[in-house]
């Protein structure tokens, strides 16, 4: 699937909180292994940062490299250079979770599902068409 950085970046943080949780082995490998994926695609993205700031930066004595505050026309740049790679699209080949895999009183906070909407689906709805009956000609539609 085709995913942009940012939807990947804030995938993250809701597929670590799960990583912690007790899950079925099946969920767990999905989880983990989506976990590893992500995690390679954002080495590259740290990368790009990193020789961003490493050519328009100044270096500290840790080795890491900023912008500072008072260049507003780097900052301005850095900043249209992140907005534009945080939309880049990647490839995240990950196999997808089904809801009903999970026990039935499990709890997932819907901000974290939004998160990673990409990585589950339910068969009882994505299977299913809704019919909508049209009141004035008896026809269905879907």
């Amino acid at each position: 699937m085709i995913l942009t950085l940012r939807q990947i970046i804030e995938a993250k943080g809701a597929l670590e909180r799960l990583s912690r949780r007790e899950l079925p082995a099946k969920v767990s490998y999905r989880v983990s292994k989506a976990l590893d994926k992500i995690d390679s695609i954002l080495k590259v993205y740290n990368r790009k940062v990193f020789e961003y700031l490493k050519e328009n930066g100044k270096a500290r004595e840790d080795g890491s490299h900023y912008i500072p505050k008072e260049e507003k026309e780097k900052i301005a740049a850095f900043t249209e250079f992140h907005d534009a790679l945080l939309d880049e699209p990647e490839e995240l080949r990950v196999f997808k979770i089904q809801i009903s895999m999970f026990p039935d009183d499990f709890t997932i906070p819907p901000g974290d599902l939004l998160d990673m909407d990409f990585l589950f689906e339910d068969a009882a709805i994505d299977g299913e068409w809704v019919k909508i009956e049209d009141p004035e000609s008896g026809s269905n539609q879907v």
